[in-house]
Formats: C-alpha cells, sequence, structure tokens
C-alpha cells in the first residue's frame, strides 16, 4: 500500500511539474523588430517631380516572421513637398496621403532588403529646407504592433530641399477633359515655358503634340482619338534658356460618342447610326542614334566632359545620360542644337569618388521615340583601393573587439562581415587561412559584406585584398579573432558526450523581474537547443541577467546560478549531469526528481590571446600629425598640443560607432579635448548626421581614409588617449561607457 501510495504521489507530482513548466515557460512578450531605413539620396535639388528611394534592411524579429507591413510617413516639413504617388517590386501601396503611404501584401525575410520608391511633387522653395520623414514596420499584414526601426540607421531620415535653378520650368495645376476623339489638357508653369504632350497607347508614348511659344498657361487638344479608349500622357516644357521640366506618367480615357451619318434615296429617306473607327495614322518608330566621341579606354583621375552626337530624320527633343547602366538618368548639361536633326551634346557627371560606372546616353526625338547608345565603363582612378574600419555581427549582436582589439565569436557560427572601403574597389575579398571569402558591394550604402564562418577554435588573423578598376592591388591585416570551442554536456561518471540533452536559457526583464524561456529567434537561434553527437550547444546572448536548465533522460536535471553580462557574450560553459535515482517496477523506470537544490557555476572559457596578437604599434611614439576639413573648417592635429585630448574614429554607418558618439557629446569632463573622425565618410552626409544629432563637437572629415593605414585602424570606435605632448598613452577599442573615460583620463593627464 505504502509503495502504491508513493507511486500515485510521484506520477502526480510529474503531472503538476509538466502544467507547471508550460505556464512560467510560456515566453510572452512585446513585439520588437530590428531594421533600418535610408535614403538613397538626401538631396532633392530643384523642383518639379522627383523619385524618393528608401532601402529598407530587415535583421529579423522576436517571432523570427519576415516583415509584411510598412509606413513611410513625412513628420515635419509642413507643405515643401507632396506625395503623388508609390511602387514597390511585389508590394501593394494602401492609405495614401499627400505625406505618407502604406506598403503591404507581400514578405520581407529575415535579412533581406527592398527598395521603395515614393514620388514627389517638389515646388520651388526660396531657400533650403529640411524635411524629416521616419518608418515603422510590422510583422503583421494588417500593420497591428507595427514600431520604429530599433536597428542601424537613425529612426529619422533627413531631406534636404534646395532651391530650384532659375530657369526649370515647374509644372502645376494639371487637368484633362476627355471626350469620344480628342482630349483637352491644360497645366501651368512658375516661368514662361513651350506646351509638350507625349501621348499613346502606353508609357513608351509615341505621338507628341507641342507649341513652341512661351508661356505660362498652357492648352493642347488632342485629337484623332479612339472612342473608349485609355491614353498614357506626359506634360513636358522648355524655358528660353533650354531648362526642362516634365510630369510622371499620367493617363486619361475617352468616352463612347458614335458619329450619325444620313443617307437619303429617292423612295424613302433612311437614317442609320453607324461606329465609326478612324483609321490610325502610322506613327514614326525610328529611334534616335548615338554616338560617343570621348573615348573611355584609359583610367581618368577625376569625372571628365563626356561628349557625343545624336541624329534623328524627325529632330532630338531631349537627352539623359545614366551612370549605371540605365537604373537612374539626368538631364544633358548642355545641348548645342536642340529640336534639330543632328545635335552634339557633353555633360560632367556627377562622380566625386573612385570606382567603375557604366555610361549611358538615352535621347527622344520630336515623336516620341526613345534611342539608347551602347554602354560604356567609365574608369575614376584617383586613389588605390583602401580598406577601412569594419564590423562583424550574429543579427542584431555586433560582435566588438575587446579594449585590445580582439574580437570573440565561437566555432561554426556564420556571421556577417561589412567594412567600407575607398578608392573604387571592384573586388574586395577576406582572407582567412587558406580560405577565400568574396564580399559584395551594396549598390544603395556603397558598403561591402558578406557571411563568413570558422571551422576550428584558435586564433585568427582576418586579412583582406581589394582591386580596383585599373587593377591596382592592395592588401592589409584587419582584426584578431579568437574563435572559442563550443559549450559540451557530458556524463559526470563517466566524461562522455551527452546527445540530445535540452539546454534553456532564461532571461529576466529588467523591469518587470519576471523570467522567461530567451527569444533566441530574432538573434538567429535557437533556444531550446539540443547538444549534438559531442555534446556540443552554442549560444550568443546580448547584455541581460540569465540563467539555464539542461535536462536529459537519465539524469539530474541541471540548473545554473543566476549570472549577468554587460556586452554581448558567447556562452560556452562546460557542464556535467549526474546520473538520476532510478526506481525499477518491472519493466518499468522512474526517475526521481532531484530536490537538492544545487545551482551550477556558469565558466564562460575565456580566450588565451598570445602577447603577438596584440599589437599597439602607436602607444609610446608621436601620434601621426594631419590637417583635413570639418564640416566648417580646417583642423591640425598639432593645435593640440598642450593639453590631453582623446581622438575616436567612427563611421555614421557603424551601430556601436553611434552608441560612442552618444557617450562623447554627454561628458561632463570638458577638460579633456575630444575630437571625432569620421573615416571615409562625405561633408555632406556628415553635416546631416551632426545637425540631426545636435551634436556639439568638432567632426573631422577623412573622406580619403588617408589616416586608417597611419593609425593602423581596423574596428570602430577606436580611441587614440593623446597627452600633451601629443604622445599615444593609450589606444582603445570599443564602446567605452563615462566612468571608463574618466578611469582612462588619469592616465593622460
Amino acid at each position: 500500500m505504502a509503495l502504491k501510495r508513493f507511486v500515485r504521489l510521484y506520477l502526480l507530482g510529474i503531472i503538476l511539474w509538466a502544467v507547471l513548466s508550460v505556464i512560467f515557460s510560456t515566453n510572452v512578450h512585446a513585439q520588437t523588430i530590428y531594421c533600418s531605413f535610408y535614403p538613397t539620396s538626401e538631396n532633392l535639388a530643384g523642383s518639379g517631380y522627383e523619385i524618393l528611394t528608401y532601402n529598407v534592411e530587415f535583421f529579423g524579429g522576436d517571432t523570427g516572421d519576415p516583415l509584411r507591413w510598412f509606413k513611410i510617413e513625412k513628420i515635419s516639413g509642413g507643405q515643401d513637398t507632396q506625395v503623388v504617388g508609390a511602387q514597390a517590386s511585389g508590394w501593394s501601396v494602401s492609405d495614401q496621403t499627400s505625406a505618407s503611404m502604406v506598403f503591404s501584401g507581400n514578405t520581407m525575410p529575415v535579412y533581406g532588403t527592398g527598395a521603395f520608391n515614393i514620388q514627389l511633387a517638389i515646388p520651388p522653395v526660396e531657400a533650403t529646407v529640411y524635411e524629416v520623414w521616419n518608418m515603422q514596420a510590422s510583422l503583421n499584414a494588417d500593420g497591428s504592433g507595427s514600431q520604429y526601426c530599433l536597428f542601424g540607421e537613425q529612426r529619422d531620415s533627413i531631406i534636404r530641399l534646395d532651391p530650384p535653378e532659375p530657369d526649370r520650368p515647374y509644372i502645376s495645376g494639371v487637368g484633362v477633359v476627355a471626350s469620344g476623339e480628342s482630349a483637352q489638357i491644360s497645366w501651368n508653369t512658375n516661368i514662361a515655358a513651350t506646351s509638350v504632350v507625349n501621348y499613346g497607347l502606353d508609357s513608351g508614348y509615341g505621338s507628341t503634340e507641342s507649341s513652341g511659344s512661351q508661356a505660362t498657361s498652357h492648352s493642347i487638344t488632342l485629337t484623332g482619338l479612339l472612342p473608349s479608349t485609355t491614353y498614357h500622357y506626359q506634360v513636358a516644357g522648355t524655358a528660353s534658356s533650354g531648362g526642362y521640366g516634365y510630369t510622371f506618367d499620367n493617363s486619361f480615357t475617352t468616352t463612347s460618342s458614335p458619329a450619325v451619318t444620313t443617307t437619303v434615296t429617292t423612295t424613302t429617306t433612311t437614317t442609320s447610326i453607324v461606329t465609326v473607327t478612324p483609321t490610325p495614322v502610322p506613327l514614326e518608330r525610328v529611334p534616335p542614334q548615338i554616338l560617343f566621341t570621348t573615348a573611355f579606354d584609359e583610367p581618368f583621375e577625376q569625372a571628365p566632359t563626356i561628349s557625343g552626337r545624336v541624329t534623328d530624320n524627325k529632330g532630338v527633343l531631349k537627352i539623359h545620360y545614366s551612370t549605371d547602366g540605365g537604373q537612374n538618368w539626368l538631364l544633358v548639361d548642355v545641348i548645342e542644337d536642340p529640336g534639330a536633326r543632328s545635335t552634339d551634346f557633353e555633360f560632367t557627371p556627377l562622380i566625386f569618388e573612385d570606382g567603375n560606372f557604366e555610361i549611358q546616353v538615352r535621347a527622344q526625338d520630336v515623336t516620341g521615340n526613345l534611342g539608347f547608345s551602347d554602354i560604356e565603363t567609365l574608369v575614376i582612378d584617383r586613389l588605390p583601393p583602401r580598406v577601412g574600419g569594419n564590423l562583424l555581427s550574429l543579427g542584431p549582436h555586433s560582435l566588438l573587439p575587446n579594449k585590445d582589439g580582439i574580437v570573440t565569436t565561437l566555432v561554426g557560427v556564420e556571421q556577417k562581415m561589412v567594412l567600407s572601403a575607398v578608392g573604387g574597389p571592384i573586388t574586395v575579398d577576406l582572407l582567412i587561412n587558406e580560405q577565400t571569402f568574396p564580399l559584395s558591394k551594396s549598390p544603395e550604402t556603397g558598403l561591402w559584406s558578406g557571411i563568413i564562418n570558422f571551422e576550428e577554435p584558435g586564433i585568427y588573423q582576418l586579412t583582406v585584398k581589394a582591386v580596383d578598376g585599373a587593377d591596382n592591388k592592395t592588401e592589409r591585416k584587419l582584426n584578431t579573432v579568437a574563435v572559442l570551442p563550443s559549450g559540451k554536456v557530458v556524463d559526470s561518471e563517466t566524461s562522455k558526450s551527452i546527445n540530445g540533452a535540452k539546454v534553456k536559457i532564461y532571461y529576466q526583464d529588467p523591469e518587470a523581474k519576471i523570467w522567461t524561456l530567451w527569444d533566441a529567434k530574432s538573434f538567429g537561434q535557437e533556444n531550446p537547443q539540443k547538444t549534438n553527437e559531442e555534446g556540443n550547444y552554442q549560444f550568443f546572448l546580448p547584455p541581460g541577467t540569465y540563467y539555464l536548465k539542461i535536462e536529459s533522460l537519465g539524469h539530474k536535471k541541471l540548473t545554473s546560478k543566476i549570472f549577468s553580462i554587460g556586452k554581448t557574450t558567447p556562452l560556452n560553459a562546460d557542464f556535467e549531469l549526474e546520473l538520476a535515482t532510478e526506481i525499477r517496477l518491472g519493466p518499468f523506470v522512474f526517475y526521481l526528481p532531484d530536490f537538492s537544490g544545487k545551482k551550477a557555476q556558469v565558466k564562460i572559457i575565456a580566450p588565451e590571446i598570445p602577447a603577438e596578437a596584440v599589437k599597439q604599434t602607436l602607444v609610446g611614439k608621436e601620434a601621426p600629425l594631419f590637417s583635413l576639413p570639418t564640416i566648417d573648417d580646417t583642423f591640425s592635429l598639432i593645435n593640440l598640443r598642450g593639453s590631453p585630448a582623446i581622438l575616436t574614429f567612427i563611421s555614421t554607418w557603424s551601430p556601436p560607432s553611434l552608441e560612442q558618439i552618444s557617450v562623447l557629446d554627454n561628458l561632463v569632463d570638458k577638460s579633456v579635448q575630444t575630437v571625432i573622425v569620421a573615416t571615409q565618410e562625405t561633408i555632406s552626409k556628415l553635416s546631416i548626421f551632426q545637425k540631426r544629432g545636435n551634436y556639439d563637437f568638432t567632426i573631422v572629415v577623412d573622406e580619403d581614409g588617408e589616416l586608417v593605414e597611419d593609425y593602423d585602424l581596423h574596428s570602430l570606435p577606436t580611441h587614440y588617449l593623446l597627452d600633451r605632448r601629443g604622445i599615444v598613452k593609450k589606444v582603445v577599442t570599443g564602446v567605452l561607457d563615462e566612468e571608463e573615460i574618466r578611469d582612462t583620463l588619469v592616465e593622460i593627464r
């Protein structure tokens, strides 16, 4: 009887334990989304109609689901621009207003990217103004639970509007009155311009009606149209000085209006209704012919003036050029004889950096036909290829180096390498021992990235090799990476690996103090994990407070002590499981629960770093002198002599750099000069960045990356602590908080 009562109580305890486990392991959390958005161009010069393209990157959410909903909206800037359309490949647009729109009806997977285009009507502005846009995203198709992006770029995007050139007409007030066989199109321009309507059955048009007279109020009537037919049209105009303005593609539909024909005879009078189908006038389909007179055989140090000639049997109306193989187009600067059957052209492309650029020209004749030139490769070679700072990440985890510049990771884990480069490289390869990992360039950000992994534990030196379009080759060493072995679960008596042990990580909410199963999916991991045949498991944990549980059939459940970490840390502690106490009842085996309450210590295995891997080549030496522009002036390092200083290298694309900038900006101790050096970034981008953050410190612009090799720069941010004589007292990598900065300042005072 006693044994039966014990068995019943034991089974009841197991059932109660299972129910409580389900209750307390339920992971209830708010939706978290890691994403970024940024415009391909932050400067919309002139007036008229422009395309504002936002690039969206999705790094993951708390469920591992794809993104299904976006809302892009203007939050300040008044009525300076008006949204007239929006589109993105595969996405539907809804809830469009003059200042916002919603994209839905599609999905973006983890690590996915997409381009979202907004068509804006831009009125002439008298002075430069700024508009602020932001984006919300949701994992749900209906937009519920939407939030702002939490990773990468700043939440807000600032768009700059400059006054237009005085001779560029701005078109407004377009209206259409259509009948069965004609349509009257009216519009206004802010300055006198010609009247042109391109129209046809599709967006290729094919027909043109125009007036050569200059006016600000315009009206053109299209005749000979088909009833009940949809026509596409575009309004355009050219000022007397050659400035050109146009609208995007629009459409109208003619009405149904049959003609009446009366037939009279000597015997009877018959009135019949006849539907007349006009015979379409044959359209001229010969496109313009384009020939370059500029030779592209040799590299150029800067963007040259490119010239050529266009011929057409009817007359050339307008010419555009592209520097990316026809994806984006700009109006040609100079046309010698617009409207003539043969005209010369020339333009200086807006290229300010090294690289290989696909130059193409298109021309439209007076009847709407488009002709395209062959694509020529223009090589700009001012600098050798230079690789700048880099960042290793695992999902939204940034794998930051320690104070000596050593990055720690785990064996067999795929991580993303992102780095900047100038000098126009066409290939960038990351070399790890005998392995080569090719990196690819993002056309939106200009950054190079790729996925790498380490197959064996050890200390690795990363090397990068870059080749530009003029076949210049450079090679330099990057970070030292310490690759740790995975954690292991073994039997305490036999020391044999345990296969299939379930490892769970629990996380404490810092505000509610509630323990939940750590949400690993948004970080590209699984929780719980099961050990493999070697008993291995591995986690990368963000800062927080945790404990873990390990379960395996036939062993006592192991619960660890609570532990806290202050930065992203690989968890690779080894654990031993004791055999459980078992009771055998015939063919049945029961394992008694462990009520000892013992907690296991979590011992994270730190890497052993050889002394030669820690490189501090500048410590004790004079900091290399330089003189470079700032946003408003020029900065010379020699001006820091006489007082201690912190020289911090950052980049606006690096999340750890943004975190460090915020700390430095709020630094109370102003007795130490703080100088920020942004490497391989343009003045215009940094100017907007400083205004956006309202930062109160000097930003030195190292656009060509001149200081990367002089200062042996690898990771971002990196800090150089200089004494009063300009001697480097210490080099520290990673994000420093205020307390760490105060401690390091003691060494240079």
